[in-house]
């Protein structure tokens, strides 16, 4: 049997498709860009997470703690030892009005005493439910685009789908240009502050 190359494939059926030496990753274009299957099933997740309790916590996204981390190890061994610790979140559970973080409810009387009880309003419990807080997905499909053969699979499916490669291509042209005019406003507001701090 051959074996596979690593790399990019390209069909009218399937789109542009990457082989990892395991399994398929398949690519798909969101608003213009270019996203994996996970990527875009974790993304909806999210939305869906956050569309059920639109009164969640924007600042911990349902945790009710904040996480922070601390070096462990012996001082001056030259180790890292990172202990993860969490400490109330200062927006909603460690607030002078406490309230759950999912649904924005106020907290029992319980969680004052430091008893982690659940939320009476929607079940919420301090991390022990799988839904307790928002399914967070970190974007890393811009590595796929920086590999080698990427430009060349863009280019053979913007071949196969002309129609969809335009709105890609002026999806991307507005992107850019949000980002000039944003860097233009930044750029201003900061020379304007300088400007009246010297007069």
């Amino acid at each position: 049997m051959v074996e596979r190359k690593r790399g990019f494939y390209v069909d009218e059926a399937s789109g542009i498709r990457y082989w990892n030496g395991r399994s398929w990753v398949q690519m798909v274009v969101v608003d213009g860009f270019w996203h994996t299957h996970q990527c875009v099933a974790g993304t909806a997740l999210e939305r869906q997470w956050k569309t059920a309790w639109p009164d969640h916590c924007g600042t911990c996204n349902g945790e009710g703690v904040k996480v922070y981390y601390e070096n462990q190890s012996p001082l001056g061994s030259g180790l890292q030892w990172l202990e993860r610790l969490t400490e109330p979140c200062d927006d909603c559970t460690g607030s002078d009005s406490p309230h759950c973080p999912r649904c924005g409810k106020p907290a029992p009387a319980a969680w004052d005493d430091g008893d982690e009880v659940p939320c009476p309003e929607c079940g919420w419990q301090w991390g022990e439910n799988p839904d307790d807080s928002c399914p967070t997905t970190e974007c890393g499909c811009y590595w796929y685009t920086d590999l080698e053969g990427w430009s060349d699979a863009v280019a053979q499916w913007a071949v196969l789908r002309p129609e969809i490669a335009e709105r890609v291509a002026e999806r991307q042209r507005e992107w850019r240009e949000k980002q000039v005019d944003a860097a233009r406003s930044l750029r201003a507001a900061l020379l304007g502050e300088e400007a009246v701090e010297h007069e």
